[in-house]
């Protein structure tokens, strides 16, 4: 049993923190790619984007329409993955902390990592004089239908052909190169992949493609590599090969794309 009714201020955190969650939900909806992108583990991109989508969209209608003490404690330890995550990305350097980079909102890790740690202070703040717990099955009958309808959502959002032809993908600007290298342009690995790959090939005769719209950091690669940089649509840059890994490079032939023989 609860101790007390939750107050009003402490429903409008719950409040505020579901609407955090269905903006999540939202940008990961909208524009699946670049979600895909940010996934910690590149073998099991489309299942994590399932899992999160699921996950999220459960715990905030929880929050709205069911909260329980249950419920709360899963979602502050949900708001604790994500900061160590923030802190890793505050560790590379990144601009954005993809959070709702979908509907066009652009947070830095440092502001979200705070937005978190103030959501995970207020949550544990109401944990301690709310002890309503219900019942689980209901809860994991609407996870268990949200899973389905997000694995079903991932599967279709991450289809794609791979090897369509460069040249009408990216026109003349294809024109005299052996190499196609998918990258980002901040990121440590694919500067040191790119000092490899031209170990074996000139600058002349590589291209790069990234899906991130940060146009400094694109302006220092080709500065540093005399590599231009070609920001494409996610679903392109999936096409290509049909992954989003990166980096990865390869020899541009006239009906395939043969590997780099260069380590990420």
């Amino acid at each position: 049993m609860e101790k007390e009714p939750l107050s009003l201020t402490q429903r409008w955190i719950l409040v505020g923190i579901a609407i955090m969650l269905c903006l999540g939900v939202a940008s990961k909806v909208v524009s699946p790619l670049p979600s895909l992108l940010d996934m910690p583990l590149p073998g099991w991109r489309p299942v994590q984007l399932a899992l999160a989508i699921a996950l999220e969209s459960c715990l905030a209608l929880l929050l709205l329409f069911r909260p329980t003490r249950r419920t709360i404690l899963i979602t502050t330890g949900l708001l604790g993955g994500f900061c160590v995550w923030l802190l890793y990305l505050l560790i590379r350097g990144a601009r954005s902390c993809g959070c709702f980079d979908g509907l066009g909102i652009h947070r830095s890790p440092a502001l979200a990592l705070v937005t978190n740690a103030v959501a995970i202070l207020a949550l544990l703040w109401i944990c301690r004089r709310w002890k309503r717990n219900l019942p689980v099955k209901p809860e994991l009958v609407l996870l268990a239908c949200l899973l389905m309808g997000s694995t079903a959502y991932a599967q279709w959002a991450t289809r794609g052909p791979v090897n369509p032809s460069l040249v009408k993908l990216l026109g003349n600007r294809m024109e005299g190169k052996e190499v196609i290298l998918k990258i980002s342009p901040s990121c440590g690995h694919c500067l040191t992949y790119t000092t490899g790959v031209l170990q074996l090939v000139k600058p002349e005769m590589v291209v790069a493609v990234t899906v991130l719209d940060d146009q400094e950091a694109a302006s220092h690669y080709t500065q540093r590599f005399s590599i231009p940089v070609l920001r494409i649509e996610p679903r392109d840059f999936l096409a290509i090969d049909g992954r989003l890994d990166v980096p990865i490079g390869y020899w541009i032939r006239q009906d395939r794309l043969e590997p780099l023989p260069v380590t990420p």
